[in-house]
């Protein structure tokens, strides 16, 4: 009987201390368009497709880039420059996607391709400082695909 009165009394002022917590007054509104433009490629004649080609083609090989932005904890300090004591702010680079395809794109070219098929995307949360008072959650992303040089009809279409 007493365990029970124990542990009835330990869940009461946890939960009375989970209700001490003050609820945000408000939920910023989102709006969010991403987008990936393969136009700059295509102009170049170079095909950027999550298909399979379908044409004559000759196999240049597998890619499969990983990208994580560069992350840099800042440290808050009170006014007279003094650091607060396990506070601190993470601040992430942008991610820039035309960056990552503009590196298939050399990565390709450098094989002798000139398309990149089955492209896939990944995004995966990675926990960094994970055993600190401020551990961050950073976005690591995938890309793969398969590096082809295309024949036959594209060829001619090109003139080449």
């Amino acid at each position: 009987m007493r365990l029970i009165i124990r542990y009835t009394g330990i869940i009461f002022i946890l939960y009375l201390l989970g209700g001490c917590a003050t609820p945000p007054d408000y939920i910023p509104e989102k709006l969010e368009v991403n987008r990936i433009d393969f136009t700059a490629f295509s102009e170049k004649g170079f095909l950027i497709t999550p298909e399979k080609y379908n044409g004559d083609y000759e196999s240049m090989g597998l890619i499969t880039l990983t990208f994580r932005p560069f992350t840099k904890r800042n440290k808050i300090l009170t006014s007279g420059g003094t650091e607060v004591s396990n506070l601190s702010h993470w601040e992430m680079e942008k991610i820039e996607h035309d960056s990552l395809l503009n590196s298939i794109y050399e990565i390709c070219t450098e094989m002798g391709a000139d398309a990149f098929t089955q492209l896939e995307m990944h995004v995966e949360s990675v926990i960094f400082a994970q055993n600190t008072t401020q551990p961050v959650e950073i976005p690591e992303i995938t890309i793969s695909g398969f590096a082809i040089k295309r024949r036959g009809a594209f060829q001619a279409v090109r003139g080449e």
